[in-house]
């Protein structure tokens, strides 16, 4: 999938006070004193607690979260005397601030840890039921009103991504889109000048536009995706940093790779609209080729990459090569197979200059399987057989190797079962009948699953049974 991630502030270099001084801190808080811990250092003693205790963060580190938060809250709802509530506001300040670095820093960072989505979740709820209390004694305070909806937009990611979660939680992630949204409309004239905010506030709006989609609504999703790409204009328009431009450029992009998918994709669904889905898709080029080919906006992706994750050279080649997959599938639907093999063929050559550059990226040999396959099926539509049984055995060696890799029971395990029709047919092409019978039955059996879970057109199992059958000798398929 594209990349798709808030952006993250680097910490500050600076000497920070020890976990044992931070529970000195948490006492002096239920004793309503001073603490030595203010908004400069709160962020990277976070920092340090999450890089040392990664495994513990996920259970009480977690939990720190929500009692700096109560603690910092009561202290604000219970005093009464003037001196009181001056310091009362400023423990506001630092629990804000503490909050910020939980939700646009460490958010991500806790969701790699053991049971990361749950973790992250947990975090999020801690985070966001106190500052939901203090709004209703501060309903004007801009800064809380954004914050908030910041949290329970990434509360909703979670909660919608049907990779961490059941279907049936999808109502759940609709309100707490809807709460995110409505807070988020009352602060943008003030904020769309935050990047930050702004950013996350987009990814909301995906969210909730998946959500239409997931519910049989894409027209519904358009339209949400259309006020994403409206509001990414106006913050665009404001005075940014380079990492805030670099964020929304990238996200702005993704807003159009979305829409073009609302307008026409195979398997899932969308309003048929080849032609408009062609339009966003060169929109997304656009964008792309403009952040990637700024060398100052480039560098700024860099720096706020954290260890581990592809530099901004990879992400290019990524991102780039997903919109000439689409748009070579796209080209399929219409019937035009040589533009579907050229924009194939162009995807597969940034895919693998990403595996020459990190052969090691279970991500990027996945992405290369896939986009194989993708032209393997272009060279059978044109009858170049020899150059089709190139590609698509290389579809079926990376499925293997991911396989084995990652285990039977991993997503890899039947990713053969799908390349099978093109792989048989290509076999059977080449004259090699003995490899290519096993090789279709193997599709024949998931075609037979695919009809009975009909999850897809009846012309298109149509389609596909007539692919694997014309790979069998002496056997022919359903017109």
């Amino acid at each position: 999938a594209p990349k798709l991630s808030p952006a993250r502030a680097r910490p500050q270099a600076r000497q920070a006070p020890s976990v044992d001084a931070l529970a000195a801190d948490i006492r002096a808080h239920l004793a309503g004193s001073p603490v030595s811990a203010r908004a400069p250092s709160a962020g990277y003693l976070l920092s340090k607690v999450v890089a040392r205790n990664k495994l513990a963060v996920g259970a009480a580190g977690l939990g720190l979260a929500g009692l700096l938060l109560g603690l910092g809250l009561s202290v604000w709802q219970g005093r009464q005397a003037a001196a009181a509530r001056d310091e009362a506001s400023r423990q506001l300040a630092s629990v804000k601030h503490i909050t910020t670095e939980l939700v646009f820093r460490f958010g991500d960072v806790i969701s790699t840890l053991p049971g990361g989505a749950a973790a992250q979740e947990a975090m999020l709820k801690q985070t966001v039921a106190p500052l939901e209390l203090a709004l209703q004694t501060a309903p004007a305070d801009a800064d809380l009103i954004a914050l908030v909806a910041s949290a329970l937009g990434r509360l909703a990611q979670i909660q919608g991504n049907p990779t961490f979660s059941a279907p049936e939680r999808a109502n759940e992630a609709s309100a707490t889109v809807a709460r995110a949204l409505a807070l988020a409309d009352i602060v943008w004239p003030d904020k769309r000048g935050d990047w930050r905010f702004v950013t996350q506030h987009l990814i909301t709006l995906l969210t909730r536009a998946q959500l239409l989609r997931g519910q049989g609504q894409p027209a519904e999703g358009l339209k949400v995706l259309a006020l994403a790409a409206q509001r990414c204009d106006e913050a665009l328009a404001e005075t940014l940093p380079d990492e805030g431009r670099a964020n929304l450029l990238e996200l702005r992009a993704n807003v159009w790779v979305n829409m073009a998918h609302f307008n026409d994709h195979a398997g899932r669904p969308s309003l048929g609209q080849p032609q408009a889905a062609l339009l966003y898709y060169q929109r997304a080029e656009t964008d792309f080729r403009a952040l990637y080919g700024s060398p100052a906006l480039a560098a700024a992706m860099n720096r706020q990459a954290v260890p581990g994750e592809p530099p901004a050279d990879e992400w290019r080649n990524h991102n780039l090569a997903n919109v000439l997959a689409g748009r070579a599938l796209v080209h399929q639907r219409l019937g035009n197979d040589e533009a579907m093999r050229q924009s194939a063929e162009a995807a597969l050559l940034l895919r693998q200059d990403n595996l020459r550059r990190n052969p090691r990226s279970v991500t990027w040999r996945q992405s290369l399987m896939f986009d194989s396959n993708t032209l393997a099926i272009a060279l059978l539509r044109l009858t170049e057989d020899a150059a089709a049984l190139t590609a698509t055995q290389r579809s079926w060696d990376i499925a293997g190797e991911l396989a084995r890799a990652e285990g039977a029971q991993s997503a890899f395990g039947a990713s053969r079962a799908q390349f099978a029709p093109r792989y048989g047919r290509a076999l059977a092409a080449a004259g090699r009948h003995a490899e290519a019978l096993p090789v279709c039955d193997l599709g024949l059996a998931r075609l037979a699953v695919l009809l009975k879970q009909k999850p897809l057109a009846t012309d298109q199992l149509k389609q596909a049974t007539l692919q694997v059958l014309r790979a069998r000798p002496g056997e022919t398929g359903p017109a």
